[in-house]
């Protein structure tokens, strides 16, 4: 029994309901079920009684949970007390949603490390969206700059740090990069990109072409910058990604960008952490540093909306942000 799916039973557990569990796990509705199975079979005993209403704990189930439970918080606690000990300085783990390495400002995280009390050292990781929330779960970093996921948050909180347009990347040789004005109607029957691991963006997007009475062809890629770039730039298809994330393929010569109509501010980006956490200061004053106007991002200047405008609050001394 390992722990991740230790966590998985006790999602399941507190939520009563597989499709709920599966929505907060990042994971299939079968997968969770299967995963449940399996450690009923390792266990040799029935942990979950299921009728129409839900799933309701045996006597061995809430047993489980508890035992469960008081293992994860030991776990969680050793982990972290190891993976401080490595370094004499506190490290905080940030995991950061990927379409570029460059997409990191490596001038604000510097300018954070140099006026932190405690000479805090920040470690990124470059994750795809779900692998986000998943290492969230399994404490394998202690924030995320990602997008909002179109899914129920579940034991996450999310932070806005704005919200993003939704543009589309095509080809110069396709009929939707020149012309003038654009409607969701001319995007019937083009091909959708759908990257691999970012299920609930991509339902989304198909969901909402489909409401707009729009049925658009779908093909799975893998994530790759040269990849989707050439696919893309030989008019097999178009791609849709926040407006904050439109750099790398813009500087494609043969790739056009543009607003897609119908989708507006449909891309929220933020930080992600999760609700039941036991954060040190370092990473709270992390949060507050991007919160302030600290910006991690190349292109990202926190802030909040008011009206159809955008006011990026005092920046605090010493934090550097850049605009692309």
């Amino acid at each position: 029994m390992n722990t991740e799916s230790m966590t998985l039973y006790c999602t399941v557990y507190e939520e009563g309901n597989i499709a709920h569990a599966a929505e907060v796990l990042f994971l299939s509705h079968q997968a969770v079920s299967k995963r449940i199975k399996a450690i009923e079979a390792e266990l040799g005993t029935t942990l979950f009684e299921r009728s129409v209403k839900g799933l309701a704990p045996t006597k061995a189930g809430q047993d489980a949970y508890r035992t469960f439970k008081s293992m994860l918080a030991s776990y969680d606690k050793l982990h972290m007390r190891l993976r401080d000990s490595k370094s004499e300085r506190p490290v905080i783990h940030l995991g950061v949603e990927f379409y570029n390495i460059d997409i990191v400002d490596l001038d604000s995280i510097l300018a954070f490390e140099a006026g932190s009390a405690d000479r805090t050292r920040v470690n990124v990781k470059y994750l795809t969206n779900m692998e986000c929330y998943r290492q969230l779960l399994s404490k394998r970093i202690d924030l995320a700059i990602t997008n909002r996921p179109f899914t129920n948050l579940g034991k996450f909180e999310f932070i806005s740090l704005n919200k993003s347009r939704a543009f589309f990347a095509v080809s110069a040789k396709n009929p939707l990069a020149d012309k003038e004005v654009l409607e969701p109607a001319d995007f019937e029957g083009q091909t959708f990109f759908s990257i691999i691991d970012a299920e609930n963006t991509n339902h989304f997007i198909i969901d909402r072409f489909a409401e707009l009475g729009v049925q658009v062809l779908v093909e799975e890629v893998a994530y790759d910058m040269g990849s989707l770039s050439s696919m893309i730039s030989s008019d097999r298809g178009f791609h849709v990604l926040p407006e904050a994330y439109t750099a790398p393929l813009a500087a494609h010569p043969g790739i056009v960008i543009r607003v897609l109509p119908g989708f507006k501010d449909v891309f929220e980006i933020g930080i992600v952490r999760s609700k039941n956490r036991e954060l040190r200061p370092s990473v709270d004053d992390l949060v507050d540093f991007v919160v302030s106007g600290g910006s991690l991002l190349k292109g990202i200047q926190p802030g909040v909306r008011e009206g159809a405008g955008f006011v990026a609050p005092p920046r605090r001394e010493g934090c550097v942000a850049t605009r692309r």
